[in-house]
């Protein structure tokens, strides 16, 4: 009884005592990532997914990787891209297989650079979309403060990046192929 008492308690403070706040704070981080499974268990098409999962390792990757303390140089970019890659490879080999048919006729004979037929991936162009968003959301964020007197609406960095990744997943969902 005691042992469970306890426990709720340290449970009720960790909610309670508000942690530190940043761009890519742990309800960003998760939020992205919840999106991403509710989207892949409404069926959603993989390019879309591609876009949800690139925003979560985005967050993932920047939220983790200021954490520890700095022992050398480039420590946070080699830690962000190792905990980007981590995330996006995996998750590739799961949604691969929805590709788009791109004929480029420009010079010379079919099978040239130039000339000839690219599969392009859109899980790949989805990620990279979602990264995009994630990065240029707080930027986004810091010009609508701006504009407003240096005033900011109440969680306005987390509409602001749901509302990129939505964007771009409503668009590479409904792209016509």
């Amino acid at each position: 009884m005691k042992k469970t008492y306890i426990s709720g308690l340290v449970i009720a403070l960790t909610i309670l005592i508000p942690g530190k706040v940043s761009a890519h704070c742990p309800l960003c981080t998760g939020g992205a990532g919840a999106a991403a499974v509710v989207a892949a268990y409404f069926g959603v098409k993989y390019g879309a997914l591609g876009v949800l999962l690139g925003g979560f390792s985005v967050a993932l990757g920047l939220w983790i990787a200021h954490k520890p303390k700095q022992r050398f140089k480039y420590q946070s970019l080699i830690l962000f891209w190792a905990i980007y890659l981590s995330t996006i490879i995996p998750f590739y080999y799961m949604f691969r297989g929805d590709y788009v048919s791109k004929y480029i006729s420009m010079n010379d004979d079919y099978g040239s650079l130039l000339n000839r037929t690219y599969l392009i991936d859109l899980f790949i162009i989805g990620a990279v979309l979602g990264s995009i968003a994630l990065f240029v959301a707080p930027k986004l964020s810091l010009v609508l403060s701006e504009k407003r007197g240096g005033k900011s609406i109440r969680f306005q960095g987390l509409l602001i990046s749901f509302a990129l990744l939505i964007l771009s997943s409503v668009i590479l969902q409904f792209w016509p192929r």
